[in-house]
C-alpha cells in the first residue's frame, strides 16, 4: 500500500527561480533513490506538493521538509494510504501555475485564489480531488503541450 501527503507552504521571500531548480532536481534525486514520487505546484510564492511512497519515507522526508528555509508557514493538508499512486511516472512532476491556469481552474472548481486550497483542508476529501484535478492537467499539458519542467 502507498501512502500519500499533501502540504503548501509560503515560499520565502528571497527565493529564486534558480533556488526551485535546485530543489527540483534534489528532490528528483533524492525521490528516484528513495521510491518517491509526487508533485510540487508553484503559484505566486505559494507551494503545493504531493509525495507518494512508503509511509516511514515520506513522513521522514516531508520532517525534513518542514525544516526547509526556502518556504515558511508548511500546513499539512491530507495524508492517507492509497491503492494507486498519481505520479507512478514522476519522481517530481512540476508547473509553475499562471494566472491563466487558475483562471482556467476556476471556471470549474469556483475557487477564488490558489491559497484557499488551505482553507478546505478539514475536508481532505475534496483537497484530494482538487490537487488531482491539478495534477492531472498539468501532466495531460506536457503529454501535449511540453509546459512541465
Amino acid at each position: 500500500m502507498n501512502f500519500k501527503l499533501i502540504y503548501r507552504s509560503t515560499a520565502a521571500p528571497n527565493i529564486t527561480d534558480r533556488d526551485i531548480n535546485n530543489i527540483l532536481e534534489t528532490a528528483r534525486k533524492f525521490n528516484s533513490k528513495n521510491n518517491i514520487t509526487g508533485c510540487l505546484l508553484y503559484y505566486k510564492n505559494e507551494f503545493l506538493q504531493v509525495l507518494e511512497g512508503d509511509e516511514k519515507t515520506v513522513l521522514e522526508l516531508y520532517s525534513h521538509i518542514e525544516k526547509d528555509k526556502r518556504h515558511t508557514d508548511v500546513l499539512l493538508i491530507n495524508q492517507e494510504h492509497s491503492k494507486v499512486r498519481e505520479f507512478s511516472n514522476w519522481t517530481m512532476a512540476f508547473k509553475e501555475l499562471t494566472d491563466l491556469d487558475i483562471a482556467h481552474i476556476n471556471e470549474y472548481l469556483d475557487i477564488p485564489k490558489f491559497n484557499k486550497l488551505v482553507d478546505l483542508s478539514f475536508y481532505s476529501t475534496l483537497t484530494n480531488k482538487l490537487f488531482h484535478y491539478f495534477s492531472q492537467t498539468i501532466v495531460f499539458e506536457t503529454m501535449f503541450k511540453k509546459h512541465l519542467i
